[in-house]
């Protein structure tokens, strides 16, 4: 019996792992207070149109449980980035950067949103210093023209 109930269990978590929505939809399932399985699926849905308001809501409610989740505030930023929609993207970007400050990428996609918004003078700060912290990376001698 015991032997049974454990192929019955594999045979639907084949299910799971069949495809990443699927999986993460399920690690939500089985751990809806866990940030990580919130994080996975709203990274997977959030590009869809069908199923982006769905995956922002899955970003912000991984960041809700684990407010230090770097990873779902800054996807989350550049989510609102790409889609042109740069007011929103910037404190979202700011908070990444609040949560790890050495972050490169965070750092020059600061510095874009801010060249979005045509905040020059702001941008090209945050450039200089992320120059600073990382002198020989060129993709912020790039962002500056």
């Amino acid at each position: 019996a015991v032997v049974l109930a454990y192929a019955a269990r594999t045979v639907r978590r084949n299910d799971d792992w069949s495809r990443r929505d699927s999986f993460y939809s399920a690690m939500v399932r089985d751990n809806p207070s866990g940030a990580k399985g919130h994080y996975g699926l709203g990274t997977v849905i959030v590009h869809h149109p069908a199923t982006q308001e769905k995956g922002v809501w899955h970003l912000k409610e991984a960041h809700r449980l684990q407010p230090s989740h770097f990873d779902s505030i800054s996807d989350l930023a550049a989510f609102y980035h790409q889609k042109g929609d740069f007011a929103t993207a910037q404190p979202l970007f700011e908070r990444a950067l609040e949560i790890k400050p050495e972050h490169s990428a965070a750092l020059n996609n600061l510095g874009l949103n801010h060249l979005a918004l045509g905040e020059w003078e702001q941008a090209f700060m945050t450039f200089d210093k992320a120059v600073e912290m990382f002198p020989d990376s060129a993709e912020f001698y790039n962002s500056m023209g």
